[in-house]
């Protein structure tokens, strides 16, 4: 196959992900793809290009390394995320440094990303979109609905479904965003109900067999890909995804994992997840007026040891600053979403139980990296899959 002409003048073999029934010999396929806006030093040290395998996108000295992070502000974060209502919780006091790369095929949309902070993620799944994912590396601490997840976990996210993710600091994933009627009758039926009735998403590690190796590859290939498309120098040599050998092997991953392949918690771990669930579904429920540690014990029905104990397990912090962080969360998506000829900063802060306007302002500066107002004069980041 003929060689591709690197931005250099040198030639490499040629690679691609596309099954071979997809492309002719010795063709490349250029796909209009969307530049991430994510800040990038440089994405590879040195000519990494030179030590690509002919078989795939990840290079042979460098393995899945090689993307130097970014600091970032949890706005830019969430815009980056493309969904305002994206529910993130920043969860240490670290610097936040990270790397996300995204890239959009046709209605699909692809993300990998490296964090060096911990934060916890919510989301409810548009009713026709499905999420695809994978952990190459699992930080400290990561969890999905209070099931520990751990390095070469797969993960499937089925429409209308609310997903709960808590990623560590250290955490490699990459994930897929695709639409229910881009798949081949059939498709999200093969992708099995999760283990247990209250967790909405289907966790198993890949580990044990070949239909394992091959997902753990496609994952890889696609962060290779994600990379490649957010540096200038290269983004003309990334190819299509084969999105529907995704989707089948996958599936077909996810149907042949069996026993302890199969992630699940123990009962003390649910208990804790059910009173963090409480808690939040009454903070959310009160965000007007002011909160007591009390109040929250009575609504979860539980003592204040539990609680405290709950909040460590689950999140690594206290309730008290679980709270404080749910009410600028929330706060931001108010804002990031409102009209700035009809609301105010002070009226979301009030609605949020935030009465004191000074340190309002500047507990959201230290959180999201701007101002209340800065906020409420952007445009919005907007909902799933609109830009």
């Amino acid at each position: 196959m003929p060689g591709l002409e690197h931005p250099a003048g040198r030639k490499h073999p040629s690679f691609s992900l596309s099954s071979a029934s997809t492309r002719k010999p010795g063709t490349d396929v250029e796909v209009p793809f969307s530049r991430s806006p994510w800040p990038i030093r440089s994405v590879f040290p040195g000519d990494v290009m030179a030590s690509f395998r002919p078989d795939g996108l990840i290079p042979a000295s460098q393995g899945t390394a090689g993307v130097q992070l970014s600091h970032c502000d949890l706005a830019m974060f969430i815009a980056q995320l493309k969904s305002s209502r994206m529910q993130v919780l920043l969860l240490d006091t670290a610097d936040p440094q990270a790397f996300v790369g995204s890239l959009k095929q046709g209605q699909s949309f692809a993300c990998s990303s490296e964090y060096c902070f911990g934060f916890r993620a919510r989301f409810v799944m548009p009713a026709d979109f499905f999420l695809l994912g994978y952990m190459h590396r699992a930080g400290d601490n990561s969890w999905c609905q209070g099931v520990p997840m751990t390095a070469d976990t797969a993960f499937s996210v089925m429409p209308g479904q609310t997903a709960d993710f808590m990623f560590g600091a250290g955490t490699r994933v990459t994930h897929v965003l695709l639409p229910t009627g881009g798949m081949r009758p059939g498709s999200l039926k093969a992708l099995p109900a999760p283990a247990e009735p209250r967790l909405f998403v289907k966790l198993f590690q890949t580990a044990g067999n070949d239909t394992f190796a091959r997902l753990e590859k496609i994952y890889q290939q696609i962060r290779w890909k994600v990379i490649l498309q957010a540096d200038a120098a290269y983004s003309s040599f990334v190819t299509p995804i084969d999105l529907q050998a995704l989707v089948e092997c996958h599936a077909a991953a996810s149907l042949s994992a069996t026993g302890k392949s199969i992630l699940g918690c123990c009962r003390s771990r649910r208990k804790h997840y059910r009173v963090v669930e409480r808690t939040e579904h009454f903070i959310r429920a009160n965000l007007g007026v002011d909160i007591y540690l009390s109040d929250m014990c009575d609504a979860a029905e539980v003592s204040e040891r539990t609680l405290r104990y709950a909040c460590q397990d689950l999140l690594g912090i206290s309730p008290m600053r679980f709270l404080s962080s749910l009410r600028l969360c929330v706060a931001f998506i108010e804002l990031n979403e409102a009209d700035a000829s009809r609301r105010s900063v002070k009226s979301v802060a009030m609605d949020c139980g935030m009465h004191d306007l000074s340190r309002f302002a500047e507990a959201y500066k230290r959180l999201f990296g701007e101002l209340p107002h800065d906020t409420l004069l952007r445009p919005s980041s907007g909902e799933w899959m609109t830009n």
